[in-house]
């Protein structure tokens, strides 16, 4: 249904408003600039347009790009979300993909597919690190984790508030006392996931 969706609409820079402005057109040619102002700060938000303006500006190899993004988001979230049964997690990722916020998203100018992509891939990373203890697993979060926040910086709302819950879990089962902030450095061995998204 997705493709067909793609595949019926306009594959121009009609498409949608976001991209009929002579902005997107100039980013065809040029590629896009780096956010860095005192309002904004998301560098990475249009890497992947960088790369595939690279590539074509043909609309048509643009969209075909975010469908493959859109696989990758789908495939994500099923592994994201293997403790569910596989016929309900079917299910899921389906009406995940028909939310009509997702649905839509076919376009370059977005980055919600971005951000979708690495906050998965962060919290894949987060789950092999707690149950596998692997350093490699920690750095796959910790890239993963900051690459979302530079695509946009709404997402810094999402890891604040699951680091704020991973902190007062561990003050209410005991693993913080009062003792041990007396010492924070040596939480810091024993807290290495609320470390890092403190840092980012």
């Amino acid at each position: 249904l997705y493709v067909l969706r793609f595949l019926a609409e306009e594959q121009t820079v009609l498409n949608n408003f976001d991209s009929m402005n002579p902005g997107f057109m100039r980013n065809l040619t040029y590629g896009v600039l780096p956010v860095f102002k005192d309002w904004r700060f998301t560098p990475l938000s249009h890497i992947d347009g960088n790369i595939i303006f690279g590539v074509s500006p043909n609309y048509w190899v643009i969209g075909w790009f975010c469908v493959m993004k859109q696989i990758i988001c789908l495939y994500l979230m099923y592994r994201c979300f293997y403790f569910v049964s596989k016929s309900k997690r079917i299910y899921l990722v389906a009406l995940m993909n028909l939310v009509p916020a997702v649905f839509s998203v076919n376009n370059i100018v977005f980055p919600e597919q971005n951000i979708i992509i690495t906050v998965l891939l962060s919290l894949i990373g987060l789950d092999k690190y707690q149950k596998t203890q692997k350093p490699r697993w920690l750095l796959i979060f910790l890239l993963s984790m900051n690459f979302a926040i530079y695509t946009k910086e709404t997402i810094i709302l999402f890891y604040a508030a699951y680091g704020l819950y991973l902190l007062a879990e561990a003050f209410i089962t005991g693993r913080i006392t009062l003792k041990k902030l007396k010492k924070p450095w040596l939480l810091i061995t024993e807290f290495p996931v609320e470390f890092l998204l403190f840092v980012s």
